[in-house]
């Protein structure tokens, strides 16, 4: 007879099946393609001048597999009433998830090193990734949601954070060393932060479990606040068109946390520079941290576009929990996110709908945009007034004009793809089509050039884009005109970002142009067709 964690773990692998390989593949996609430009320029990737993009890399993936495998597990509430004692369902939820997780962040930096001759380090980054999953799981397996919850998890980020960026000297500006050695120290961290966290999620599980509810001393203050604003504050806002309604409600439930996270990075980047330069009287360190940290955070722009377009499949799916693999229909819990049937019902067409959405990632995107241009001119004028040589952080021979592209691009095409294309291709395309041609990817990935991967994926989403196309000025979701402008605005798009790279990089170069470019208009055409699906469906 096997055992009961043996039963849970074929239930894992048999409802996610290809599922377990998409989010790995996402999170390697951007830095395979990105490493395989900068290999045109014979670099060494293990010099410490890269270890700020190896950081960079490192936190993505961290967060996208952690992400992944937080999704792909589901809720342990869902065991609470089945014949299983408490511990064992927090050792599998914990232990279990903690070591696909390493085991997915390793193989992928072992993929980095192998195609690239990174020489990048292993076991740190998996130590610091094991370390910040059993710090989260008392947050994530019984959600805090209050302000405790964001000041814990915050505090959980600093911390665990600051011991991964100190083992590089990164705080002290420019990295120094790669994270070779794992000290007693280290063990000793991440041995603390891994028992405290699991004691805390079995603590709290159980509680859960027991249908009582904990209430910190926060939970009873905001608690208070928020009946004192119902009872004399009433909000209404009254809108000229269900366009700008929907588009304020997709804003104020969904987009807002891309400047939101922005906004508190930045604070917090330029309140520790500030104080590191004037503690040690040198304001080369402040710049060196606000310049590296200001790249961090747009990585972690990224992350929060990836977690905004999850969202979104979670709130505007028609049919979510009606249907699991031809099984009969199964009850599922309500979340505050799946509210699909409600939003479907409402007097807006899905074409207005897909309209007031890609709006409100535009503003989101936008105000984003907005606060990094304002912290790099702030970080300028520091080093205009400084004298501060600007060549010893970009190197001489990148033009101005290149890297504004390559920023504009990061900073606003990328993150609005990512933003509305997870929910496309989620929704459009049957689940049992587009997953396993994103599983051979990763198979060739692995084993063949990665150009070849990236001209596949152009292939593939131009594909989709013009069925997309089509479709669209069939049912008249678009005029002629607007399909002509947007295209024509992919196009310079993708030539502005390609005559970016040097003239000899053009094969490399031309792939991932093309691939953002595709990416970022897609959404125009083929969210209309989502949610149309799934209106109808």
């Amino acid at each position: 007879m096997h055992t009961i964690t043996a039963a849970m773990a074929w239930e894992y692998f048999a409802r996610n099946r290809w599922t377990l390989l998409l989010f790995p593949f996402v999170a390697n996609l951007m830095p395979i393609f990105v490493l395989g430009a900068l290999s045109g320029y014979n670099v060494n990737f293990g010099s410490k001048e890269f270890i700020g993009i190896y950081l960079g890399f490192v936190l993505y993936t961290t967060a996208i597999i952690g992400i992944g495998v937080l999704m792909t597990q589901g809720s342990i509430s869902r065991f609470y009433l089945k014949p299983l004692s408490t511990t064992t369902m927090v050792n599998f939820f914990f232990w279990g998830g903690g070591a696909l997780a390493a085991a997915e962040i390793a193989c992928s930096i072992a993929i980095w090193n192998n195609l690239f001759n990174a020489n990048w380090p292993i076991a740190g980054p998996v130590l610091f990734a094991i370390a910040l999953w059993g710090s989260f799981q008392p947050l994530l397996r019984v959600p805090v949601k209050s302000i405790s919850g964001i000041i814990t998890a915050g505090a959980i980020v600093a911390g665990v954070g600051y011991w991964f960026l100190s083992r590089h000297d990164e705080l002290e500006g420019h990295g120094k060393n790669f994270w070779h050695n794992i000290s007693g120290f280290d063990l000793l961290f991440a041995v603390v932060a891994i028992s405290v966290g699991y004691g805390l999620t079995l603590w709290r599980v159980r509680w859960d479990r027991s249908g009582r509810q904990l209430m910190t001393l926060t939970d009873r203050i905001e608690e208070a606040f928020e009946r004192w604003l119902c009872q004399y504050f009433t909000l209404n806002h009254t809108f000229s068109s269900p366009l700008r309604a929907h588009r304020w409600f997709d804003f104020q439930t969904r987009t807002f946390m891309l400047p939101l996270v922005c906004f508190l990075f930045l604070g917090a980047i330029w309140s520790i520079a500030l104080g590191m330069a004037a503690y040690n009287q040198d304001h080369k360190i402040g710049i060196e941290v606000i310049f590296s940290c200001t790249n961090i955070t747009a990585f972690a722009q990224l992350i929060i576009a990836f977690v905004i377009g999850m969202v979104m499949i979670q709130g505007y799916q028609w049919n979510s929990g009606r249907k699991m693999r031809g099984q009969d229909q199964v009850a599922m819990k309500p979340s505050e996110y799946r509210i699909g049937h409600y939003l479907h019902s409402l007097p807006i067409s899905p074409t207005h709908m897909a309209r007031a959405i890609l709006q409100s990632a535009a503003w989101s995107i936008g105000a984003s945009t907005l606060l990094m241009s304002l912290s790099l001119g702030l970080l300028w004028a520091w080093m205009s007034l400084t004298s501060f040589n600007v060549h010893t952080l970009i190197k001489p021979d990148i033009q101005f004009w290149q890297l504004a592209v390559i920023g504009v691009s990061f900073y606003v095409f990328l993150p609005f793809a990512l933003m509305n294309n997870i929910a496309t291709f989620t929704l459009v395309v049957n689940r049992q089509v587009w997953l396993p041609p994103f599983i051979i990817g990763t198979v060739i990935l692995i084993a063949v050039w990665p150009l070849f991967v990236g001209l596949a994926l152009v292939a593939a989403v131009l594909g989709l884009l013009t069925y997309c196309t089509i479709q669209c000025l069939k049912r008249k979701d678009v005029t002629p005109l607007a399909t002509a402008t947007i295209w024509s605005f992919g196009v310079i798009v993708s030539i502005a970002l390609a005559l970016s790279f040097r003239p000899e990089d053009w094969r490399i170069a031309s792939v991932i142009a093309a691939s953002l470019g595709t990416l970022t208009i897609l959404p125009f055409f083929s969210l209309p067709l989502a949610l149309q699906y799934h209106r109808t469906t």
